[in-house]
């Protein structure tokens, strides 16, 4: 590209122009304004976003991120038991923490299992004095 058409907005008063003289002899007479202004917009878009990825060390308008780059696959899954255990945990403290402040001697929590503070089930029973 020469060095005048570095500048994107002569690029584009360019490719205008061309576009301008295309529409002048290739479309009919009602539709040569608005062909010219519709395909004026879509230059300065291209224009703007040009060019579009890096090339020789040189960044891109738009920049890829590390999946579009050919990163890494990432699968998550969810340890139920642990979940189902820290539920069942927080449940528990909670209980106990609610029944000491209003009097009530918590004296254990324990699981439909019976472990103790609701180690790997969902169903807890307290017992009180």
């Amino acid at each position: 590209m020469p060095p005048a058409l570095q500048n994107p907005f002569l690029l584009w008063l360019v490719l205008s122009v061309a576009l301008a003289v295309l529409c002048y002899f290739g479309v009919r007479k009602e539709l040569r304004l608005r062909g010219t202004l519709y395909g004026a917009f879509i230059l300065a878009c291209v224009v703007a976003m040009w060019p579009p990825y890096g090339k020789d060390d040189k960044p891109g308008k738009i920049h890829l991120g590390l999946d579009l780059k050919g990163g890494i696959h990432l699968v998550l899954q969810v340890v139920t038991d642990d979940a189902l255990n820290a539920t069942v945990d927080d449940a528990v403290s909670t209980a106990r923490t609610q029944a000491t402040n209003k009097g009530i001697a918590f004296a254990d929590g324990r699981t439909s299992s019976g472990r103790r503070s609701g180690m790997s089930a969902s169903r807890v029973t307290a017992s009180s004095w």
